[in-house]
């Protein structure tokens, strides 16, 4: 790993170390840096604002589920419901650190520029859709969907584990389809 990469990574931990004892909107630069052990011409040499500390961790979680997703061909709904509450079941702590930051948002916004790639992933293995109109819209339905159920989960505790979170969502787009009938 070289240094800016060890840096980053630094940076990273300080700043999750930092938002468990204080509100996000609070932290400095200063103490994100000396939290850190480094000094603010580091922070400033990789960021411009601490956000992008987070956007760049989401990226790193992003691509990370991407692979994961990659490796269960062919997958169908169930199995995609599966892995995206395994994996953040395994993230939890980061979950619940954003959840309780109010920078939720931040994760929702990193994860909706990577569905062109995860759509690709599915293509042809689990909706069809009419046009590409009906298909941002259905794809946008679900997303939001699984963001809310994963807060509401997290807020919950995490009581249910990843496979009953699964089937809920399964039983839950059954009887959305069941209404087209």
């Amino acid at each position: 790993m070289n240094q800016a990469t060890r840096s980053k990574k630094e940076l990273t931990k300080s700043l999750f170390e930092l938002m468990k004892r204080k509100d996000f909107t609070r932290i400095t630069v200063t103490e994100i840096a000396q939290q850190a052990l480094l000094d603010r011409r580091t922070f400033y040499r990789h960021y411009v604002q601490k956000e992008e500390i987070i956007e760049d961790y989401c990226d790193e979680l992003c691509l990370a589920y991407i692979g994961r997703l990659k490796q269960v061909m062919p997958i169908n709904f169930y199995l995609m419901a599966f892995i995206y509450f395994e994996f953040w079941y395994e993230h939890r702590e980061f979950l619940a650190l954003i959840i309780s930051s109010h920078l939720y948002h931040f994760v929702i916004a990193r994860y909706d520029t990577y569905l062109p790639h995860i759509r690709e992933i599915f293509e042809g293995q689990t909706f069809e859709y009419e046009n590409t109109t009906m298909e941002k819209y259905a794809l946008s339905f679900s997303i939001g969907g699984f963001w809310h159920l994963l807060k509401v989960w997290q807020k919950n505790g995490m009581q249910e584990t990843p496979e009953e979170m699964a089937t809920i969502m399964m039983k839950a787009y059954v009887l959305v389809d069941k209404t087209k009938k």
